[in-house]
């Protein structure tokens, strides 16, 4: 609880991961992806309640080594592939009533720390905005990017930003995956996170921003955590 508003952790977990054969199992850290993130949500000062959502059993076992947390499973018409992570979490929200906030937390973002939790969440609720997401500065600018027309190259922002040195362009940032928070009430309403001039972002560091999707994301995540540098 944070400001007398109750907040609802939720960790959605797939079985049928497409790119990693049973990626959500894999290890960062000597921790599975599913226990690194209940640990993240349980070292918060925060969240109030963690569910943990499956289609999977050999999921929710691995999940279940976990005290305190409330396991679902998920029914089957929200476990294919045209099911979207927001109809899974109005899902959950007909089952878990009296919270005043939702964090989602996926799974495949294992550097994330508590802090970067919390700090989501403090940002949504002291700023009154309707949700606070997670970002990293973009490692490549978008200002020096190209469409295609007719094979040829076309700016994607006009030919002026390419007279300027990398270091002059705007920033630009991108969703890192890593914490989405939001109010309930406007989340069941608009069905999003992000809305356009009422979703704050919340700045994170490039190498807590690893999104798990490729055994090379794997790698780097060990070798960040190998190497010191993020914390645990």
């Amino acid at each position: 609880m944070y400001k007398d508003k109750r907040v609802l952790a939720i960790i959605p977990a797939r079985g049928n991961s497409k790119g990693i054969l049973d990626k959500n199992l894999k290890t960062v850290g000597g921790k599975s992806l599913i226990d690194r993130t209940i640990y993240q949500a349980k070292q918060t000062k925060y969240i109030d309640e963690i569910v943990f959502d499956s289609d999977s059993d050999k999921l929710i076992s691995e999940a279940k080594k976990s005290t305190s947390i409330s396991l679902l499973k998920r029914p089957d018409e929200l476990a294919t592939d045209q099911a979207s992570i927001i109809d899974v979490i109005l899902n959950i929200l007909q089952k878990y009533h009296g919270y005043d906030y939702i964090v989602l937390l996926q799974v495949t973002s294992p550097l994330r720390i508590s802090s970067d939790i919390d700090n989501c969440i403090q940002q949504c609720i002291d700023e009154d905005v309707d949700s606070c997401v997670s970002v990293c500065k973009a490692s490549k600018s978008p200002y020096w990017m190209f469409d295609e027309n007719n094979g040829l190259l076309k700016p994607l922002f006009g030919e002026k930003y390419f007279r300027k040195r990398r270091q002059d362009l705007p920033d630009s940032y991108i969703l890192n995956g890593a914490v989405y928070v939001a109010k309930i009430k406007n989340f069941i309403k608009e069905r999003t996170f992000i809305k356009n001039n009422k979703t704050k972002m919340y700045v994170m560091p490039e190498a807590r921003s690893i999104d798990i999707d490729t055994e090379i994301d794997l790698d780097l995540a060990n070798n960040f955590l190998e190497k010191g540098m993020v914390g645990e």
